[in-house]
């Protein structure tokens, strides 16, 4: 009796474990394919941020791609780069 109560608990466990597999592989690969697909929409933006009235660099601009938290900040000469899609929108802020 016990072997038999045995039996079916290690079968329903193995069959609980094949789903979890199955549904952890299916959520892997639709996770990658999001990533792929975002990484072949995304291009390198370079450039640099200028005081408007002398054209001096300036250090310290935070630039985000306006609706997410994705950013950067200029560096000593205001030289900043971010990956962003086409369609994305930069925004730049400064405090100074």
């Amino acid at each position: 009796m016990y072997k038999k109560q045995f039996s079916k608990l290690f079968s329903l466990k193995k069959s609980l474990l094949l789903i979890i597999t199955l549904v952890l592989v299916s959520f892997v690969g639709g996770i990658n394919a999001l990533a792929s697909e975002s990484a072949q929409n995304a291009a390198q933006v370079k450039g640099i941020v200028t005081e408007e009235r002398n054209s001096t660099p300036l250090p310290g601009v935070a630039v985000i791609i306006k609706g997410t938290t994705v950013g950067t900040i200029t560096d000593i000469d205001g030289n900043f780069a971010i990956d962003a899609k086409s369609n994305d929108i930069l925004v730049f802020s400064f405090i100074g």
